[in-house]
């Protein structure tokens, strides 16, 4: 049985598909930058930690690691070496380039699987403009 698709138009303006996972919350965002915005992983990261794994039609590939409503490291992956965040260090031991997703997983706790991505149910939300 295939899955089922909603006809329903998707929303104007920036949205998001979410869905809760044990552990957390996976949002999935295309053409966009939500998830890079440092004033959404500050919020977002309160109490909890938030791992972004971005990549763009223009080859732009970042790895963002939020917790506790502060950036603990940001970095590109072809120039692991130039870490930024206030905990870089943190994600030495993981080899960056191409494990974008198991450093999710160290840093989240949360692993992300191909079934995670093709058997959970997502609901599309509006995001409202940032002000």
């Amino acid at each position: 049985m295939g899955a089922e698709t909603n006809s329903a138009p998707f929303p104007e303006g920036p949205s998001v598909a979410v869905t809760q996972l044990t552990g957390g919350a996976l949002i999935v965002e295309q053409y966009s930058q939500l998830g890079t915005d440092e004033e959404i992983l500050e919020t977002l990261s309160q109490g909890t930690d938030v791992a972004t794994v971005y990549h763009s039609e223009n080859n732009d590939e970042l790895f963002i690691w939020s917790k506790d409503g502060e950036i603990r490291a940001s970095f590109d992956f072809r120039h692991a070496s130039w870490r930024e965040g206030s905990d870089p260090d943190y994600v030495l031991d993981e080899e960056a380039s191409g494990r974008a997703f198991d450093l999710a997983e160290h840093v989240t706790g949360i692993r992300l699987t191909e079934a995670v991505l093709t058997t959970s149910n997502f609901s599309i939300v509006r995001v409202p403009a940032l002000a």
